[in-house]
């Protein structure tokens, strides 16, 4: 009896932020830290590596409908859906909120239920970027194959803080550990409305959540303590400490391309060396490597021995000759987390 195959699941960070501050009127210029580089063509080309390799993909910052139409052209499938928010609003006047930036694409599976929730905590105004855009989660239900049930995906991307003006409010890590955690509250109320037993559950997103973070005052691990504590009633667990390899950083400088670990058997996957303290540094980069974007697992009373058989990071390199490769390297700042469900 031939074995089904694999479902892949992928959740990544596109960093395709381009705001338009008046809904329909021209993007920000890429200049600083406001606007990222090459976003149309950067849009066109992770739908084209993604459609190469997932049947499903959680996306974050990807905040414009028409870079959602470019990663569903270049996709390379006439059997694509796809569902997005919360998305902008007009609350502030003529400039208004940004999108969550939440996008999700499904590949030749049924897409039969999507939801979504713009979270009530947004940080502070003065002090967080974050607090501009329509923070939240999005949940898609897919039918799986061979009478496998349906899997629920739930995606978020939790505010990061700081980005506006600077001073101890900013920089203050308890604070903004504070607000994550108050938007995990309202994540978990969230799906444990809307979550059917029956259903597989994968929250995943980029929580800024570092597996370790030495500067942390209450500990080293404390942030991600809180994180797997909160998510804990929803009966979901960390699938990287139980199939993934080494720390598993998913997030360094835009100039950093993971070379270093790249697997020699699959050019666009990574490796881990064997050090697992979480903070190393690539060569000749002051900036740390960190895990904080996750993917969390559990299965549904209906298919309770689907389970996650791997779990890796991807980082798609740009050409060289990519519009602003100086500034970015990568498709993203982020690298992806790709996962099998057998």
């Amino acid at each position: 009896m031939t074995e089904p195959r694999p479902i892949r699941l992928v959740f990544w960070n596109t960093f395709l932020l381009s705001p338009h501050p008046v809904p329909g009127g021209p993007a920000l210029p890429a200049i600083g830290d406001l606007a990222a580089p090459a976003v149309a063509e950067r849009a066109t080309a992770i739908g084209r590596a993604l459609g190469e390799r997932f049947d499903i993909a959680a996306l974050a910052e990807a905040f414009e409908v028409p870079d959602h139409r470019r990663i569903l052209d270049a996709w390379g499938s006439d059997s694509l859906t796809s569902a997005s928010g919360p998305g902008r609003s007009l609350r502030r006047g003529a400039f208004g909120f940004a999108s969550s930036g939440l996008f999700s694409v499904v590949d030749s599976l049924p897409l039969v239920r999507s939801e979504s929730l713009q979270y009530r905590t947004r940080g502070s105004y003065r002090w967080d970027a974050d607090a501009l855009a329509n923070k939240g989660a999005l949940l898609i239900e897919v039918e799986l194959p061979d009478g496998r049930g349906n899997l629920e995906v739930v995606s978020t991307h939790l505010i990061f803080g700081t980005g506006l003006l600077s001073g101890p409010q900013a920089r203050d890590k308890r604070r903004r550990h504070g607000l994550r955690m108050e938007q995990l509250g309202e994540l978990v109320t969230f799906i444990e409305a809307v979550h059917r037993s029956e259903n597989a559950l994968a929250v995943v997103g980029d929580f800024n959540v570092p597996a370790v973070d030495p500067a942390f005052p209450d500990g080293a691990d404390a942030q991600y303590r809180d994180l797997v504590a909160r998510l804990e009633p929803l009966g979901v667990a960390d699938v990287w400490p139980s199939h993934g390899s080494g720390p598993g950083p998913t997030c360094g400088s835009p100039l950093d391309d993971f070379v270093d670990q790249r697997d020699p058997d699959d050019p666009m996957a990574l490796v881990d060396p064997g050090d697992t303290d979480g903070r190393f540094v690539a060569p000749g980069l002051v900036a740390q490597r960190e895990r904080i974007d996750h993917v969390f697992f559990g299965p549904g009373t209906t298919n309770p021995d689907l389970a996650v058989t791997s779990a890796r990071r991807y980082a798609f390199p740009r050409p060289e000759g990519s519009t602003a490769r100086n500034r970015l390297v990568r498709l993203s700042d982020h690298c992806a987390i790709g996962v099998d469900l057998v």
